[in-house]
């Protein structure tokens, strides 16, 4: 059985959001992307690479998907546009196998990153906050 992540607080969600901003505003320059959306569809890519990685190793481990795409589905602030997409990967994950969906996560055709924006695999056991935080920081260094 694959425990199931904690929901992270608000407290903790507004924590990562400050270290991100930290981090946007001390590498902002360093980065040359020439999309505005370039720098978080990469670091976007490099979770899903993470997600892809973790979901060969253990195959079973998209049900943990199903089940956050559950959980969200049923929070009050899931609003139609994010219902739409959690439905969308709840398809993917039923009709497709882990291989196929961790080869989806790892595409860069324009579908897959659009995809990867609302993709179920987060956190543990598909990426750690210390992988996640080096990945935005690796975003803002280069």
């Amino acid at each position: 059985m694959i425990p199931v992540p904690f929901e992270p607080s608000s407290l903790g969600r507004a924590f990562e959001s400050f270290l991100f901003g930290i981090v946007c505003a001390t590498h902002n320059t360093v980065m040359n992307f020439t999309r505005p959306h370039e720098r978080h569809d990469w670091i976007s890519l490099q979770l899903g690479k993470l997600a892809a990685t973790r979901i060969r190793e253990v195959p079973a481990r998209v049900e943990l998907g199903m089940r956050n795409i559950a959980r969200w589905l049923d929070h009050p602030d899931c609003n139609t546009h994010r219902a739409t997409a959690r439905q969308e990967w709840a398809k993917l994950i039923a009709q497709h196998s882990p291989q196929e969906i961790a080869d989806l996560l790892e595409a860069e055709s324009d579908e897959a990153q659009r995809l990867r924006s609302s993709m179920p695999f987060i956190r543990p056991p598909f990426f750690t906050e210390s992988e996640r935080l080096h990945i935005i920081e690796s975003a803002y260094a280069k």
